[in-house]
Parts: C-alpha cells; sequence; structure tokens
C-alpha cells in the first residue's frame, strides 16, 4: 500500500500525475488518516481569517499561465 506521502508527492497540482486524472484507490488512499500522532492542533477560537481587496490584475500577474483569478463582485480578495 502507498503511504499518504508517497501519492501527494506524485500529484501535480489539480490531482494530476503527467496530465492524467487519479483512480478511485489513489483518491480514496488520499483520505486516509496518518498512522502518527499528530504535531500541532488548533481550535476555531484560536484562528485568524484576515482577508484584503486586491486589483484582480496584481493577482492575476503572480499566477501560473491557464490559472485566473476568481472576483466576487468584480473584486478579488487575498487571504491569511
Amino acid at each position: 500500500m502507498t503511504t499518504n506521502a508517497h501519492l501527494s508527492t506524485q500529484f501535480a497540482p489539480g490531482g494530476c500525475v503527467h496530465g492524467q486524472k487519479p483512480v478511485m484507490a489513489q483518491r480514496l488512499a488520499l483520505r486516509q488518516r496518518p498512522n502518527n500522532w499528530a504535531i500541532g492542533r488548533q481550535r476555531w477560537s484560536h484562528l485568524l481569517f484576515a482577508h484584503w481587496t486586491v486589483e484582480p490584475g496584481v493577482i492575476q500577474a503572480t499566477l501560473p499561465r491557464g490559472l485566473f483569478v476568481d472576483t466576487f463582485e468584480g473584486k478579488a480578495y487575498l487571504g491569511i
């Protein structure tokens, strides 16, 4: 059986291996919990969600070819 770490290194962004979509067994394997203990945890009460409006063209200039800015009511947002 392949580990999650091994599968995640095979897939390019978008879940493709060499231009092919993953098979169902590969997709399901990524859903398995890791066998080792968690090294960190978080609670919703200790999180910060910060968002700034940014000109869509500024964000688009940073994206790889083929990706496009997603906007809401004509505005793009940068969030952390």
